[in-house]
């Protein structure tokens, strides 16, 4: 999978944001039943993915899942995950995805 995707937190998923595109999340994984996973994104909101079977889970780590929203159901479908380390500061990169939604939003130069 190549190229760019929106980058969004948990509350620009839930708002609609990147509807039909294909899309970005970073978070930490926080449980998963075998095929769903259950992400706490960038800024505290749960998110739930469906997953394939052969999905490798590591409780607290923090991971980029690229995925889409599945019309059907509402959840996310995760095609890509890929493990950020233990040091990723999701509260930074949080504050990163808010101002500069709110210069995309609102045309002001809020970063």
């Amino acid at each position: 999978m190549s190229g760019t995707f929106p980058r969004l937190n948990g509350d620009m998923t839930q708002r609609g944001d990147g509807q039909g595109a294909i899309i970005s999340i970073i978070g930490e994984m926080i449980s998963c039943d075998g095929t769903q996973l259950i992400l706490r994104a960038a800024d505290g909101k749960e998110l739930t993915f469906g997953i394939q079977p052969d999905f490798e889970f590591h409780q607290g780590r923090t991971v980029e899942v690229m995925g889409a929203v599945n019309d059907a159901t509402g959840t996310l479908d995760a095609f890509v995950t890929r493990a950020l380390g233990n040091d990723f500061d999701l509260g930074l990169y949080n504050d990163f995805l808010t101002k500069r939604d709110e210069e995309q939003r609102w045309g002001s130069r809020a970063i």
